[in-house]
């Protein structure tokens, strides 16, 4: 028999302690009685817990819990596109995703979706770009419905030399940017610190050969977040980015 409570997430890191807590005290007890420990009530694997309308059993959420705990952050969604532009649309009820009406042959990929079911404070985006170099952030401005309104993104490129870095400002026609609660984050400062001038807001990355990832705070309740990707420099962009909150 199985038996089944619903419980908020919030909740199940104070169950996560009070579980460890009872195991250690029981384990001592049992163990230490000189003789094996008695059989009684349900294990791990047979209580199931219901977190976000999705039922789990209790050991496999406990693991779950734990790992989100040990990172820090937990993974809201990644993505995987093979694109001349692209929006991707992301709620909690779903994800919307539109690319260039003027090309055949783009495609999109989401996997491991997981909205937020508390406020995050912040939200970290890690990019990298198979096909060209890039500029995650910065000004610009796509064309999805091909009118010729768009316009290439302006970035700020990272140098280093020994213990000497440099900085150079960078024009970009691939580019990728996120919108929270529709608000374009044309800035992108890194958990290092990093940022960019006002002029040139972008962090620049090379193709392939590490990813980018810019933070934003997230000062109001989350409603919405837009990816958006546009690549003018010859052949479709190859983007593979995730979302990450805490």
């Amino acid at each position: 028999m199985n038996v089944e409570f619903n419980i908020e997430k919030k909740h199940l890191y104070i169950l996560l302690s009070c579980v460890i807590l009872c195991t250690s005290v029981l384990g001592v007890i049992a163990y230490n009685s000189g003789s094996a420990p008695n059989v009684f009530g349900h294990s791990g694997e047979e209580i199931e817990v219901v977190i976000d309308d999705e039922t789990k059993l209790l050991n496999i959420a406990l693991n779950e819990i734990t790992d989100e705990l040990a990172e820090g952050y937990s993974l809201l969604l990644k993505g995987s596109e093979y694109v001349e532009e692209s929006k991707t649309t992301i709620t909690a009820s779903g994800i919307e995703y539109e690319v260039d009406h003027s090309y055949y042959g783009q495609i999109g990929d989401h996997a491991l979706f997981n909205w937020p079911s508390e406020q995050p404070s912040k939200i970290v985006f890690k990019v990298n770009s198979l096909s060209d170099d890039y500029c995650v952030g910065g000004d610009g401005h796509g064309d999805i419905l091909g009118n010729g309104g768009g316009s290439n993104a302006r970035c700020m490129r990272y140098d280093q030399r020994g213990n000497t870095e440099s900085r150079a400002t960078i024009t970009e026609g691939d580019w990728i940017q996120i919108y929270i609660n529709g608000v374009k984050q044309i800035g992108c400062t890194t958990e290092l610190g990093r940022s960019a001038e006002p002029g040139y807001p972008g962090l620049y990355g090379y193709v392939g050969r590490y990813a980018a990832s810019c933070s934003y705070s997230v000062d109001d309740e989350l409603s919405e977040i837009i990816v958006e990707t546009a690549d003018w420099s010859g052949g479709y962009g190859s983007w593979e980015w995730e979302l990450f909150y805490r």
